[in-house]
């Protein structure tokens, strides 16, 4: 019954694309009265996308909603998720690049005082329209891995087959990490899987429908959050030094000294956070960090809340310490965490500290810190 309520919905979208106006006319309207923008070139802006939007709804809203529905509708299957809120809007998004304009917009007071409007012929192609069309997949491929168990090769196989087969069809989406790319397959079928006579490889045939939009925008997504971690990345180089990669977290150490709430503020500020430390291994990493300064760096724990409750800034939970066998000391106003560098750092009892050990300071000592983006 599911599979024939997805075809019905799939059916209904391809047939009011088929026969929808690729022609609309749109106005949209905005009130001069309580909007603070910049200049009139601003608000025309504004108002263009509106109309633009409201052009995008009537032409392909409801492949758009047709498509939420279907995949509310659905479970998880696979280990792998239905389309996010976030990418839906994202489609919304890619849709909108396709709108053209007959003509100039036309722009002209509306019958309110101080309302501003609009007013816009918008047209979309043949070609346009194609990319919200079905197109079906096929790909066969034989998996063997020694070090896998018989379900586990099946199942390898099925998810190498489907990613095998959109990168085929647009090399684009080497680029796209397997959660997202899984998603991008609908009707997904499977057929002559067998283990090859003799031997322990699996080969099966996977039969899947894609959209284009869909992979359009989910491409337009992923260049995105490159352009955005490309400009966080130069905005860090200014004021830190890359440490080191810990899966997909980076570290950073800062270039000059600051107080604890201070080097927490810059650290949101470059979004990321002050360090969290899980494990030896990311406490290695702030060492290193402190090496390359040969001074102390705040991290982010802190029991500024209630004496003697650590507390990592994010909330995650404290699994891991590494105090310095007379820390913490309770003295009055040592609320937040360093690890320690290399030097004495000018104070004739440093020496009896080692690199990596965590002490308790008050939040007025200036020191180096280590910004972590995950």
């Amino acid at each position: 019954m599911k599979v024939f309520i997805k075809s019905f919905i799939i059916i209904l979208i391809l047939t009011t694309l088929c026969f929808a106006d690729k022609t609309v006319t749109k106005t949209a309207s905005i009130s001069a009265f309580g909007n603070h923008y910049k200049s009139i070139d601003e608000a025309k802006t504004v108002l263009l996308n509106m109309a633009k939007k409201a052009a995008v709804d009537e032409i392909f809203g409801e492949y758009i909603r047709g498509f939420s529905r279907m995949e509310k509708s659905s479970k998880i299957k696979d280990g792998v998720e239905s389309i996010s809120d976030d990418f839906m809007q994202q489609i919304e998004t890619t849709s909108l690049g396709f709108v053209r304009l007959k003509g100039d917009p036309k722009y002209h007071q509306g019958v309110s005082l101080g309302e501003i409007c609009v007013s816009i012929e918008a047209y979309v192609t043949d070609d346009d329209l194609e990319k919200f069309k079905p197109r079906t997949l096929t790909k066969k491929v034989v998996v063997a891995d020694p070090n896998l168990t018989v379900k586990q090769v099946q199942e390898e196989a099925k998810i190498q087959a489907r990613i095998t087969a959109l990168i085929d069809y647009d090399d684009r989406l080497k680029k796209v990490k397997k959660s997202l790319l899984l998603p991008l397959m609908h009707q997904v079928k499977y057929s002559d899987g067998h283990f090859i006579e003799g031997t322990s490889a699996y080969s099966v045939e996977m039969t899947a429908v894609v959209y284009p939009i869909e992979i359009a925008s989910v491409v337009s997504m992923i260049d995105i959050e490159n352009a955005k971690t490309n400009s966080i990345i130069e905005r860090c180089k200014k004021s830190f030094n890359f440490v080191g990669k810990i899966g997909n977290r980076e570290y950073w150490v800062s270039k000059s000294k600051n107080s604890w709430w201070n080097a927490k503020k810059i650290c949101e500020e470059h979004n990321g956070h002050l360090v969290t430390i899980a494990n030896s291994k990311e406490n290695k990493m702030c060492s290193k960090g402190a090496v390359m300064r040969n001074w102390s760096v705040w991290i982010g724990l802190t029991d500024y809340k209630k004496e003697g409750k650590w507390e990592w800034i994010t909330g995650e939970n404290v699994t891991y310490l590494n105090w310095h066998k007379e820390q913490p000391n309770g003295f009055a106003g040592e609320h937040y965490v360093n690890l320690w560098g290399t030097s004495n750092q000018g104070y004739n009892w440093g020496s009896r500290f080692k690199l990596g050990d965590w002490t308790d300071w008050t939040d007025d000592v200036q020191l180096y810190f280590v910004l972590e983006i995950e």
